[in-house]
């Protein structure tokens, strides 16, 4: 389970995994058809988790359009319960932490990750969203807006792509919470940017189980 107070714990010191999903469409029956993750400690990436997934449901039109996803893509995909357990694995302890993920990604990855394990994370999660609004006014708050302003590299709606880019953009916001006067993870709240999940939990796996990722070239 994850430490309770890792909320008290110094930023600098956090293990965090920086994750994005493209998903079916943005309905109740979409589902997750791309997920990327990277691992940092002490600021590095460590490991890092990337494929195409067979969702089970069509592709809407409108939802290709914009990540150029297509059914031809994923017919070979691991499903995510396939992905899962690697997926797990590479959360636990950490913060998660994504781009808009309070209003969208969450949501996905609770859903299929209950519909797995019979329960959710219990992770602390930090949207880069709200915290970019209140320490970087004057500027589009999109990823591909934060990442122009920065000068980070970035291929928009491709999954890998946007978990760079908003590791990035984290570790930005982290040097100016600091030079603010931020300390601790705790003080990310104060921006309404942190929650911890109220999941249960994940299975912990003591070595990184294996699938067959099939990514995005």
């Amino acid at each position: 389970m994850l430490n309770q107070r890792t909320d008290e714990e110094l930023l600098q010191h956090i293990s965090c995994v920086v994750f994005d999903v493209e998903t079916t469409g943005l309905g109740g029956n979409a589902r997750i058809l791309e997920i990327a993750a990277v691992r940092l400690e002490a600021w590095q990436p460590v490991a890092e988790l990337q494929t195409l997934v067979k969702p089970g449901v069509p592709i809407s039109s409108s939802a290709s359009q914009v990540h150029q996803i297509t059914e031809e893509m994923v017919v070979d995909a691991p499903t995510f319960a396939d992905v899962a357990p690697a997926f797990a694995h590479l959360l636990q302890d950490a913060v998660l932490v994504g781009h808009n993920i309070f209003s969208f990604d969450l949501r996905f990855i609770k859903k299929e990750l209950r519909g797995i394990f019979g329960t959710g994370p219990n992770n602390w999660a930090v949207d880069t969203l709200p915290l970019a609004r209140k320490l970087m006014e004057g500027t589009s708050h999109t990823l591909e807006g934060l990442s122009e302003t920065l000068g980070i590299p970035l291929v928009a709606h491709h999954a890998m792509s946007d978990v760079y880019a908003t590791a990035e953009l984290w570790m930005h916001l982290v040097r100016v919470l600091m030079r603010r006067g931020g300390k601790q993870l705790f003080d990310v709240s104060r921006f309404k940017a942190l929650k911890q999940l109220d999941g249960a939990g994940l299975p912990r796996f003591e070595e990184a189980p294996t699938f067959q990722a099939l990514p995005r070239a």
